[in-house]
């Protein structure tokens, strides 16, 4: 579950056209619910021939602080939307400042000129609300719907042309499209081509034969973002996306992995270099023992050698601890 931060009423001219002014409050959060102690204001100064925007962000009465992100939300008051700029989050004093390359000139502008059709969010919690999350390989989209009803902002990315309809189907069913931006894409170590096999289970990236689909590198596409939570279940090429989001792994984040050894021996990787690409950032790695429902010890033998794994950083994998991942049948 989330625990949320405070989230802005719609941007207030302040006169003149800039800074614009938000006043924070916990019952204004979208999707909430809120803090109802939370308070705070945030002062967004735009400036369309710089392209950048810089802000002042104060809160209290939330926590913990210091809030895992802050951002402008596209929306108007009561509505849900999507990241469009984000903002340094506030320390453990509940102060944030500073300022943001934006090269979309034409967002710069709307928000001097419809500053009521934007929000700012400030977000605290184990799973924030309207944090980002990663669903790579993302089928007909169960993982990513599931993060949606959480409260995240979630990338699904599917490459297969013939999933691709009944994924975009399933979000728009849900009416999650505000939250799921499905990417038709498969994730690897940097931007390029990709073919796919004819019955779509596995992939190659030089050569062979198939389907021809784009590849993207989760570094590429984020551009500086840091989700929560990444999710990878790509048939074998999990590593090759491990090498493309190293600059996103420098970050808090937890993955979810499936570590197929076939699959992975069949791109040419294996489970050993699966775990050492890991080691390279300091993520510790468990997998999940099916029998118990719990996280357990890579090292401890998972019978088939297939295991999805939970992987992050030591300090939060122990606040996971061994846990229940879901009640038994």
């Amino acid at each position: 579950g989330a625990t949320l931060a405070v989230a802005g009423t719609a941007l207030a001219s302040a006169g003149g056209g800039a800074p614009r002014v938000a006043t924070l409050t916990g019952a204004a959060e979208r999707p909430g619910p809120g803090d109802p102690d939370g308070s705070g204001s945030a002062v967004i100064r735009v400036n369309v021939g710089q392209k950048r925007v810089c802000w002042q962000l104060s809160v209290a009465g939330i926590g913990p602080l210091p809030a895992a992100a802050a951002h402008i939300h596209a929306g108007t008051k009561d509505t849900f939307g999507g990241v469009v700029v984000t903002l340094g989050a506030p320390d453990a004093s509940g102060k944030a400042s500073g300022c943001t390359t934006v090269s979309d000139k034409a967002l710069l502008k709307a928000l001097i000129q419809t500053p009521e059709s934007y929000y700012v969010n400030v977000h605290t919690g184990e799973w924030p609300s309207g944090a980002l999350a990663v669903d790579g390989g993302a089928h007909l989209g169960h993982v990513a719907l599931t993060m949606a009803r959480a409260g995240a902002e979630v990338l699904a990315y599917e490459p297969q042309p013939a999933i691709l309809p009944a994924l975009r189907a399933n979000v728009a069913r849900n009416g999650l499209q505000a939250q799921v931006s499905v990417r038709a894409a498969a994730l690897g170590s940097g931007r390029g081509e990709a073919f796919l096999s004819s019955e779509g289970s596995s992939s190659t990236l030089a050569g062979g034969r198939g389907t021809r689909v784009d590849v993207v590198s989760l570094d590429d596409d984020l551009a500086g973002r840091v989700p929560t939570v990444v999710k990878l279940d790509l048939e074998g090429w999990e590593v090759e996306a491990l090498r493309g989001m190293r600059r996103t792994l420098e970050g808090d984040v937890v993955l979810l992995v499936e570590c197929n050894p076939e699959a992975l021996g069949a791109a040419g990787t294996s489970q050993a270099e699966l775990v050492a690409e890991l080691a390279l950032h300091g993520y510790d790695v468990r997998r999940v023992d099916e029998k118990s429902r719990r996280l357990a010890p890579l090292s401890e033998p998972s019978g088939s050698g297939f295991a999805n794994l939970v992987c992050a950083r030591p300090e939060t994998i122990d606040r996971l601890g061994l846990v229940t991942v879901r009640e038994p049948a």
